[in-house]
């Protein structure tokens, strides 16, 4: 089973009195060696600390996706969630390393043992906090349940091997994820029947590679002084590689109303798939919102 990076949350690598040099080497960038940045990747893109990841990334895909693209596109977790994602991610285990280096690039493969994040238990744990500030004796109990359950293998995992990319830059170690070749999601929009609405998307063009999950946005604005319902309609293309681009959470299966002069921000999920073939460079996703009621059957 290949392991999906939506499912990954990072890995602590170094407790207790360790704790401040880890920040330390964490900030320096002196983890120099190919196999330890690849390490510290899966640790941060598993437990969506996608700040840091970022900074993981080689100059030329940072130059094709800025960051701020980067971290529309994937969701972070914050606060509590993120500690224990974290605490989480040290349980992922390595097996069968393998390094190719060639100069200035490096293959890192490996056999990956990765908790399952979504396992009921875990989730528990997880949305412990649920917006909310946890207290310091709560913050704890929670954590050591976290470790019992791992201790005790209450946390089902998932097995697989991954490969990852690396170049040298300046002397450091950086993936490499050559944006420059992803598949290229194309989103638009348009209203229809005389809706009263501005609807448009945030970003018109989506980098994707083959088996990640990402999130963009639409804008959509009430031009009226009337409440207006309207739906949306999906369409895709080309109709030959629709089944490659999976539509995971949209805001076209329900109907949206917005009062009078009302903005709002519609989330629409994503996923190319892993098998999608190599010459389906380009997808086309368009979205036509009608008044509720003129909605074509």
């Amino acid at each position: 089973m290949m392991i999906k990076r939506s499912l990954w949350l990072p890995v602590l690598l170094l407790l207790g009195g360790l704790a401040a040099v880890a920040v330390w080497v964490y900030e320096l960038g002196i983890l120099s060696s190919p196999e330890a940045v690849a390490r510290q990747y899966v640790a941060t893109v598993y437990a969506r600390d996608y700040e840091r990841a970022y900074d993981l990334i080689s100059a030329a895909d940072r130059g094709v996706k800025p960051r701020q693209e980067y971290l529309r596109e994937n969701t972070p977790f914050t606060g509590f969630t993120l500690e224990a994602s974290l605490q989480l991610a040290s349980y992922i285990e390595y097996r069968n390393i393998r390094v190719d280096r060639q100069g200035d690039r490096a293959t890192i493969t490996a056999e990956l043992v990765v908790p399952d994040g979504n396992a009921e238990a875990v989730q528990e744990i997880l949305l412990a906090a649920n917006g909310r500030e946890v207290p310091e004796a709560e913050r704890q109990a929670l954590l050591e349940k976290l470790d019992h359950f791992h201790a005790s293998g209450q946390i089902p995992a998932f097995e697989g091997e991954q490969s990852f990319t690396l170049v040298r830059e300046g002397g450091r170690w950086r993936i490499f994820e050559n944006w420059v070749e992803a598949v290229r999601v194309h989103f638009s929009g348009e209203v229809k029947h005389g809706l009263a609405w501005e609807f448009e998307p945030v970003q018109a063009v989506v980098l994707a590679k083959p088996g990640e999950t990402l999130q963009t946005l639409y804008r959509a604005k009430n031009l009226s002084d009337q409440p207006i319902t309207a739906k949306a309609r999906h369409i895709d293309r080309p109709e030959e590689y629709r089944d490659y681009l999976n539509i995971v959470q949209c805001f076209c299966l329900i109907q949206q109303t917005l009062q009078p002069g009302e903005a709002q921000e519609m989330t629409l999920v994503f996923r190319v798939a892993w098998d999608v073939p190599p010459e389906a460079k380009d997808f086309y996703v368009h979205y036509e919102f009608y008044p509720v009621e003129l909605f074509p059957e």
